[in-house]
C-alpha cells in the first residue's frame, strides 16, 4: 500500500468516526466533496498543506494523521507473522 492510499483510509475511517460526510469535510477544509473522494481513495496526492486543514477538519494533528497512515501501511505490508518475528 502507497502512502496516499494509507493516508486517504486514516482520513476515510476518522471522518466516518466522526460522523461525517465527504460533504461536511469539504466544507470544513475549504475543498471540493469530490476532492475529499480523491484524496481518500489514494487517486490524488494531496499537497502538505492540503493535508494539515485537513488533519486540522478532523481534529488531529498532521503529524497523528502521518503516524496512523504509517502504522496501517506497516500492518498490510507485513501483516501479523512479521511483526511477531520482530517481536512486536
Amino acid at each position: 500500500m502507497d502512502l496516499a492510499a494509507a493516508v486517504g483510509q486514516v482520513i476515510r475511517m476518522t471522518r466516518q468516526n466522526l460522523i461525517l460526510t465527504q460533504q461536511d469535510l469539504a466544507e470544513i477544509v475549504g475543498m471540493h466533496f469530490t476532492a475529499v473522494g480523491r484524496v481518500e481513495r489514494g487517486e490524488w496526492q494531496a499537497r502538505l498543506k492540503t493535508l494539515d486543514s485537513v488533519a486540522n477538519g478532523l481534529g488531529i494533528p498532521l503529524s497523528e494523521l502521518i503516524r496512523q497512515a504509517e502504522e496501517l501501511r506497516r500492518l498490510r505490508v507485513g501483516g501479523p507473522a512479521a511483526h511477531r518475528a520482530e517481536g512486536l
